[in-house]
């Protein structure tokens, strides 16, 4: 099964931080709880306010 993972950059850490795993895909879908639906967003907002980058990855 593949997981949504999403990684938090910046221009001057290009390294980053806050790798962080959401949902599992199953048949070219990918399933979210509420929960990890809301973490998400949560998580985008406060990253853009901050000026930072995010990357979704597929494992």
């Amino acid at each position: 099964m593949m997981e949504l993972k999403t990684f938090v950059w910046t221009e001057t850490d290009s390294e980053g931080f806050g790798d962080t795993t959401l949902g599992e895909f199953k048949d070219n879908e990918i399933d979210l709880s509420d929960d990890e639906a809301r973490r998400l967003a949560n998580d985008i907002l406060l990253s853009l306010r901050n000026g930072e980058h995010i990357t979704f990855r597929i494992d």
